[in-house]
């Protein structure tokens, strides 16, 4: 079992995180599996109380979505994956994981 399965295999165990981190080649592996078939990015928009950016009260962004196809998920995760280092040091992006109708997969990043 490969280490990217091994991280669905544990977000759909559940246990109240469907949350993997991913590197950049594991997030264009993941959009490439026949066993996703709906993809979503979350474009949250944040929200301040004030108009001024003086430290006011912050809210984090509603949880929202767009739904893509499997093309421009990839494109999104290849991009991400051209620029997936900073300072030496690999980065990773959050992903949302859930199954959908038996075997296939639900993704959000």
């Amino acid at each position: 079992m490969s280490k990217l399965s091994k991280k669905i295999a544990a977000a759909l165990a559940g246990e109240g995180n469907e949350y993997v981190r991913l590197t950049g080649a594991e997030l264009v592996s993941l959009t490439k599996m026949r066993r996703v078939v709906h993809f979503n990015l979350s474009p949250s928009v944040d929200r301040y109380l004030d108009e001024e950016n003086d430290g006011t009260r912050y809210f984090p962004g509603m949880p929202c979505g767009i739904k893509v196809t499997r093309r421009q998920a990839t494109q999104v995760a290849e991009e991400f994956a051209r620029w997936d280092t900073r300072d030496d040091k690999q980065l990773y992006a959050q992903v949302y994981i859930s199954s959908w109708r038996g075997d296939k997969l639900y993704v959000s990043f």
